[in-house]
């Protein structure tokens, strides 16, 4: 699937973590809750490339987290994952994307929500 003529698999599969969050009867996000909140339906993911949202069913959250580079952020804020993205970008303008990648993954290690990547 493409969003803004993007796939889904054109990324480097590093994503913020927004949260975890209820939902309404029609998918709708209510509010957020704790990650061992019973209430817990959905977690909320940001792409380092483009900051798009993206929703994950809580069922599958271990695998999307298993599979992806999780950077969390405090309070999952959008301005801190917005800070990181621009040294993200300014670094692969100057020396390419991979430099950027290696640069942030290192960087940033201490906020991995990946515990078996930190």
């Amino acid at each position: 699937k493409y969003d803004y003529k993007i796939g889904k698999n054109d990324t480097n599969k590093i994503y913020f973590y927004a949260g975890t969050y209820t939902e309404d009867e029609q998918g709708k996000i209510m509010y957020q809750v704790k990650n061992s909140d019973k209430d817990a339906k959905t977690r909320v993911y940001f792409d380092i490339e483009n900051l798009w949202i993206i929703r994950v069913n809580i069922k599958d959250s271990k695998e999307f987290e298993a599979n992806n580079l999780i950077i969390e952020t405090h309070y999952g804020s959008r301005k801190d994952a917005e800070y990181i993205q621009k040294e993200f970008f300014l670094e692969a303008i100057e020396h390419g994307q991979e430099t950027a990648k290696d640069k942030i993954l290192k960087k940033y290690r201490k906020l991995y929500r990946n515990s078996h990547l930190k």
